[in-house]
């Protein structure tokens, strides 16, 4: 084991780093951990950040790799100078992005606040789009039918636009 630690005090207020290297090998295995800790002391409240790096090779036990972060806030920064920005953020423990590609998910529950729509949406021509204040259209890609819902009922729509099917109340 190596253990750095670096500290500073002005009266009840208290700044402490510690850098921690730890490798162990015996009969029960082997293990190799970097942890990294930050922490400050005001008004009587600890306040602490920290990175932990490890390898644990157990025995009877499948070989384990792990990063694991310590913070209320965990930001990935790019970019530089003026043109630095946080495309990716974990806050208080709500995961935060600016923009994300997900070739193939799984969402058990979602709250959506206005529209979910196919890429390639053109409204009363093309895609689909399931709307919070519009219902929900939906266009065929064969032959140019489409079909509305929402409030008000359900239309059918040729694809010349005639509503050749409406049941609801429409005016």
């Amino acid at each position: 084991d190596m253990t750095t630690q670096i500290q500073a005090q002005i009266n009840d207020v208290t700044a402490v780093l510690e850098d921690k290297l730890t490798a162990t090998v015996n009969a029960e295995g082997a293990t190799a951990i970097h942890t990294l800790n930050t922490g400050v002391k005001v008004n009587g409240h600890f306040y602490n950040a920290g990175l932990s790096i490890a390898v644990l090779a157990e025995s009877g036990k499948p070989i384990m790799t792990r990063i694991g972060f310590n913070a209320n806030q965990f930001v990935l920064m790019s970019g530089s100078g003026d043109k630095q920005y946080s495309p990716f953020a974990v806050v208080d423990g709500q995961v935060f992005m600016d923009s994300a590609f997900i070739q193939n998910g799984s969402i058990d529950n979602a709250k959506i606040g206005n529209d979910i729509q196919s890429n390639d949406f053109i409204q009363g021509r093309q895609g689909w789009r399931i709307s919070k204040t519009a219902g929900f259209e939906m266009h065929s890609g064969r032959n140019g039918y489409r079909i509305s819902l929402n409030g008000d009922g359900f239309k059918l729509f040729s694809p010349e636009g005639n509503a050749i099917i409406e049941l609801g109340l429409f005016d």
